[in-house]
């Protein structure tokens, strides 16, 4: 796969994150190429985007500004109160920087793969499953999710935030609201029976 990527995304990556970040980000791509062939849409924009999701990881507001790239006041707000998440909102705005002719589905995609989203596109649901389930995981139910997400894409996006909620319930932290709005518009929309069944399959 990495035979695909385009340099100027790696030399612009290594500048940015960790090796190990960067392993995860191949691995990444590579799990959203088999779910975009699998779905039947674009394998070429699902690799861009898995591969550039992490882009910010490392970054703050101060260097996202000595780079010369502006964020928005909202973004810099997430900074504030969710540190963990605000860089799927700064992702999206460094690779518009980086690459201003990158296709806006890979930047809506990068926007939402850590909170998710309501009424996520198939762009969105691959990436934020794709980041969930690559092989580098190690939570219990990894191999288990990574099959639904094959099978069933909307009950695999369900089973990903609910055990999202279920690790920061746990460990007593607080949650962004859209990943709230997320979990609630995927609960309605596969249902309480089948919830119910997604809950025993991830040991929930």
């Amino acid at each position: 796969m990495v035979d695909v990527i385009d340099n100027r995304y790696l030399s612009i990556l290594r500048t940015h994150i960790s090796d190990e970040r960067l392993a995860h980000s191949l691995r990444v791509a590579h799990t959203a190429s088999e779910m975009a062939v699998h779905f039947k849409i674009d394998p070429e924009h699902a690799i861009l985007a898995g591969l550039l999701h992490d882009i910010a990881k490392q970054e703050t507001p101060v260097t996202m500004t000595e780079r010369g790239i502006i964020g928005s006041i909202e973004t810099r707000k997430t900074y504030d109160d969710f540190k963990s998440i605000w860089h799927q909102y700064a992702g999206a705005d460094y690779v518009a920087h980086y690459f201003p002719d990158i296709p806006q589905s890979v930047l809506s995609a990068i926007q939402s793969h850590t909170t998710g989203s309501p009424n996520m596109n198939l762009m969105d649901q691959i990436i934020y499953l794709a980041d969930a389930v690559e092989p580098g995981r190690t939570y219990r139910s990894r191999e288990d999710l990574y099959r639904l997400s094959f099978e069933n894409i909307d009950l695999a996006c369900f089973g990903a935030l609910a055990l999202s909620m279920s690790t920061l319930i746990t460990s007593q932290r607080t949650i962004h609201p859209q990943s709230v709005e997320a979990y609630n518009f995927y609960l309605r929309k596969v249902g309480a029976g089948n919830a119910k069944v997604v809950a025993r399959i991830l040991h929930l």
